[in-house]
């Protein structure tokens, strides 16, 4: 299995933006980002999603691991960007924090985990792999009840014009703003 080696390069620029920018009227459309699981009883997301997972993540996703990862990916011109956020609670010590309103153990209070998002960026042209993690992204993807994936869940929009992807949660139905982020793509 092939996975990539992680290098810290000046590729990407990593900025918040105010809330009022993250919902700037006509600039992006927003849409959830897919959820792949990995030996859990329901399965999501397609082979070649889970296949780009294990890739990305190698060692932190094993074999018989049941784990959860968020994935989306953006091309432009020049580069193919990879987001991904892994929740392994199967690691020691797993690869997010548990929910701050909950152990993440309980349906009763759902809310997100803070993970790392990994950004793998590809050079087109060259074929060079650059890979960053970004620590304190929100991952909510709650699906256990009908209606619920509508009101829990984690969502990107990108602006091509901008070369710019945000992030933000939508938890109880709610836009959460202290979940969003944002991506400057170089």
């Amino acid at each position: 299995m092939k996975s990539f080696a992680l290098l810290l390069t000046a590729g990407l620029v990593v900025c918040t933006l105010p809330a009022a920018a993250q919902n700037a009227p006509g600039r992006t459309a927003w849409k959830q980002m897919p959820e792949i699981t990995f030996n859990f009883y329901r399965k999501t997301g397609t082979p070649q999603q889970a296949q780009t997972v294990r890739e990305v993540w190698g060692n932190r996703l094993r074999p018989r691991d049941v784990a959860f990862a968020l994935l989306t990916e953006v091309d432009t011109t020049e580069n193919h960007y990879i987001f991904t956020m892994l929740d392994n609670s199967d690691i020691p010590g797993g690869t997010c924090l548990a929910p701050p309103n909950g152990d993440g153990t309980t349906r009763a209070q759902p809310t997100y985990s803070t993970c790392t998002m990994r950004v793998v960026q590809r050079h087109k042209a060259s074929g060079r792999t650059t890979v960053r993690d970004l620590p304190n992204y929100c991952y909510l993807n709650l699906d256990d009840e009908p209606g619920n994936l509508a009101r829990h869940h984690t969502e990107y929009a990108y602006d091509a014009a901008s070369k710019t992807i945000r992030f933000r949660t939508i938890m109880y139905g709610r836009h959460t703003r202290e979940c969003d982020r944002s991506i400057q793509l170089r």
